[in-house]
């Protein structure tokens, strides 16, 4: 189930400025819990994305550092990148899943 559908399927506006009780939370996140992995994956992604940009959580000092050292790499042409179009059929390939978005 879709994360907007999965919210209005549990009762929840999608974009209202209501809270959530914990009780509801967690029958959310029970639900939510048991849908397949791809979906869960989309539904994370769904509710990250969901989030006012100035809430969003900042990368940790770690992450940076990390980022950082990639995009040096990139810049030297130490590594070679590849389309997403590519590494998505290969993730598909391997762990399985839809080609649905």
């Amino acid at each position: 189930m879709e994360a907007a559908k999965l919210v209005e399927h549990r009762g929840f506006p999608q974009h209202s400025g209501m809270r959530a009780t914990m009780a509801d939370y967690q029958s959310v996140l029970d639900e939510a819990s048991q849908l397949p992995l791809q979906e869960r994956q989309r539904l994370i992604d769904a509710l990250a994305v969901s989030l006012p940009h100035e809430q969003r959580t900042v990368p940790s000092d770690e992450w940076r550092i990390e980022t950082e050292r990639r995009a040096n790499e990139l810049d030297a042409g130490v590594v070679k990148t590849e389309r997403w179009s590519a590494i998505r059929e290969h993730l598909l390939e391997t762990y399985g899943g839809s080609h649905a978005d």
